[in-house]
């Protein structure tokens, strides 16, 4: 296994796997990047990159969406960008909202947020510890996204199977091998779910309480009318009934598998159920699974939903 190690002016980031594809199209790496652990595209194992996002200015006027992968991302921004009245259907051309640590051929996420419109949409799932520093001087308005982790998990294994990204480092993965990877080590695209939350959650119920709405994917999916009144109330966004019926069509899973089929991976835009995940557990994995969120997670559990789903 490969290791390389390198630093920056405040980052270092070690690699320890990398590859490419047969065309060379995709060059993955996994990494870590000051102890966190990520996974993408070789090209954001720079450290200058991660300086870059480290001393990035934040507006006060600014919105982050912060969201552990699958849970909910592009749907929650789907709605926003329809509220705000500023829905694309170009979607790689969108001057909406731009994913902070995104960078591949043709996307640079920094570069894309320096030309957003302001108020400026910032999607990101970074670790609390990777966030822009100027984030907890200037505390903008930030939603996150919970989703149950059974679900969670499968959805992100979906996304391993599919994703050429990182097909490229686990071609043959087994569901069995990754919820060893997801649950035990946390090794996943953006590190270990249980680190993700804790960090998060202990600040979004705490220190960033007055600047945070934390909303449940399974609330969105099931009301979302509800959901959409509390993101307006919360951005202090002002709609009419047009505009709110816009964010639910345009939010709707089957137009977005349509608008998103030509610019993610396949199925990136699954089925949007709740609940279905557990199916994939033997009686072992759900004990065991279980047993470390409660451990891990125990003031938050009422925030993870666990055992409502």
């Amino acid at each position: 296994m490969k290791q390389l190690s390198y630093s920056g002016m405040s980052s270092y980031v070690r690699i320890f796997r990398e590859a490419k594809s047969e065309n060379n199209t995709f060059h993955s790496a996994t990494y870590l990047v000051n102890g966190e652990f990520r996974i993408s595209d070789i090209a954001a194992t720079s450290p200058v990159f991660w300086d870059s996002i480290a001393n990035m200015s934040v507006y006060y006027d600014d919105i982050f969406l912060i969201t552990y992968p699958r849970v909910g991302t592009t749907l929650t921004q789907t709605i926003i960008t329809n509220l705000m009245g500023r829905a694309s259907e170009v979607v790689t051309k969108s001057t909406s909202t731009a994913f902070l640590e995104h960078i591949s051929p043709g996307y640079k996420g920094l570069q894309r947020i320096t030309e957003l419109e302001q108020p400026r949409l910032i999607k990101t799932h970074l670790v609390k510890n990777l966030i822009p520093k100027d984030f907890f001087t200037k505390r903008p308005k930030t939603i996150f996204v919970i989703r149950n982790h059974f679900d969670t998990l499968v959805s992100n294994y979906h996304l391993y199977k599919s994703s050429p990204i990182l097909r490229v480092l686990y071609p043959d993965i087994t569901f069995d091998t990754f919820f060893e990877m997801f649950v035990t080590k946390g090794e996943q695209i953006n590190g270990s779910w249980f680190r993700w939350h804790k960090l998060w959650l202990d600040y979004a119920t705490f220190q960033g309480k007055s600047h945070c709405l934390i909303l449940n994917y399974e609330d969105i999916v099931l009301d979302k009318k509800t959901a959409i009144d509390k993101i307006t109330k919360f951005l202090d966004i002002t709609t009419s009934e047009d505009t709110v019926n816009a964010a639910i069509v345009a939010s709707d899973f089957d137009h977005m598998k349509k608008l998103y089929t030509n610019v993610f991976p396949p199925n990136f835009v699954r089925k949007g159920e709740i609940g279905t995940g557990k199916s994939f557990f033997n009686q072992m994995q759900r004990k065991l699974f279980t047993k470390k969120v409660n451990d891990e997670l125990e003031k938050h559990l009422d925030i993870l939903r666990c055992g409502q789903f």
